[in-house]
């Protein structure tokens, strides 16, 4: 069965949420996502892509279009 786009949202939170417990270990569990955060997860996707041999942009607009899809 596909997940609904609540359940999406739910993994990308977690996801999120993840990230900054390892990106930003100083600061308290649940601090507030904003912009910044997301860039920086971003970024770091970059990175890795880059570093694995993706194509980020690629991924993205793939990305992009799944959502356009999905909503």
């Amino acid at each position: 069965m596909r997940p609904t786009n609540e359940e999406r949202r739910d993994r990308a939170y977690s996801t999120i949420d993840s990230y900054c417990l390892e990106a930003y270990p100083d600061t308290v569990h649940g601090i507030e996502i904003d912009d910044e955060i997301i860039t920086d997860l971003l970024t770091d996707l970059q990175h890795f892509c880059q570093h694995n041999g993706h194509d980020f942009d690629t991924c993205l607009n793939m990305a992009r279009h799944n959502f356009e899809a999905e909503k």
